[in-house]
């Protein structure tokens, strides 16, 4: 499955790079959909090319490093089903993260790639010494995230295709304030927290799945 999820995400890249189309999008990579998507095939790609014992392999195939990176593409899942695509679907925007949410593109990425890599950690990730400190450090992926954005934005342009400089609406200070965004941000470490401890919670219930 490890492969799959490797040319899963390396077909979804491609095609949101635009350059299957010749205009090849050089900011893209501002956008967590794309960066998480990234992480899971450079991940996925050193866990098909390593030999099983080497040390490097067995770091990314212990407990909360696996956990961490299927959490970190679940949120991709999360964000972009429950609080994009309803806005997609209510204001009919185009343009960045908020145009085709059908295309091939956006399906790979936001659903292919996410929940199959939730399906191999669910079957085939170690958990029987997976801790509650792992909900707290997986949100290291996306709190560095939200500081590269907030950080890049001012000193950058508008991204390809939308009028902003900031990658998401519920992260853009321009339209909602910075209050919006704390409140906005808080809400989302919180919830990744609590989803965290949630999954963890469920996986040492039943007995490490």
């Amino acid at each position: 499955m490890d492969l799959l999820i490797l040319l899963a995400a390396l077909a979804g890249l491609t095609a949101r790079s635009g350059i299957l189309h010749r205009r090849l999008q050089l900011d893209m990579f501002v956008y967590y959909t794309n960066l998480s998507n990234l992480l899971i095939l450079i991940y996925f790609l050193l866990r098909v090319v390593l030999p099983r014992g080497t040390a490097l392999y067995r770091f990314l195939d212990t407990e909360t490093v696996f956990f961490s990176v299927m959490m970190a593409i679940g949120l991709t899942f999360l964000i972009y089903h429950f609080l994009l695509l309803p806005q997609i679907r209510a204001t009919r925007a185009a343009g960045g993260e908020l145009g085709g949410p059908l295309t091939f593109s956006s399906i790979m990425a936001h659903y292919v790639v996410p929940w199959l890599t939730i399906l191999n950690w669910v079957v085939r990730a170690p958990k029987a010494r997976l801790t509650y400190g792992a909900a707290f450090a997986w949100f290291v992926i996306p709190f560095s995230y939200f500081a590269f954005a907030l950080i890049r934005a001012p000193f950058s342009g508008n991204l390809s295709l939308t009028d902003s400089p900031y990658p998401y609406p519920f992260m853009d200070p321009t339209r909602i304030g910075w209050r919006g965004v704390f409140v906005n941000v808080t809400l989302i470490f919180a919830g990744c927290v609590m989803l965290g401890v949630a999954v963890i919670g469920v996986t040492r219930f039943a007995g490490g799945l």
